[in-house]
C-alpha cells in the first residue's frame, strides 16, 4: 500500500502464525532508511488500520514535516493507503 501524498509506503505480510503475530506491517517513509513504524496484528483489516494511523502520527510531528493540524488528511480522515501490486 502507498500514499502519494506522503511518499509513505506500507507493507502487510501474512505469517501465517496465530494469534497476534500473523500478519506483520511495516511502514517506510521516501528518504528514510529504516522504516518509521512497524507491528503485528491478528487481522489484516487490523494491521491496515494501525499502518493508517502510524502513518498519521508520523506526519502529525513537526519535524517529520507536519504540524498538529495535519493529523488528519484533508478531506478530514485518515490518509489514504492505496494497494498496490
Amino acid at each position: 500500500m502507498v500514499s502519494p501524498e506522503r511518499s509513505a509506503r506500507c507493507a502487510v505480510r501474512d505469517t501465517r502464525a496465530s494469534g497476534a503475530d500473523r500478519f506483520r506491517w511495516t511502514v517506510a517513509v521516501l528518504g528514510q532508511l529504516d522504516p518509521v513504524a512497524e507491528g503485528r496484528a491478528e487481522s489484516r483489516a487490523e494491521a491496515r488500520l494501525l499502518a493508517e494511523a502510524a502513518v498519521t502520527a508520523y506526519f502529525a510531528e513537526p519535524s517529520n514535516g507536519g504540524s498538529a493540524g495535519d493529523a488528519l488528511s484533508s478531506s478530514g480522515g485518515w490518509p489514504t493507503l492505496s494497494i498496490i501490486s
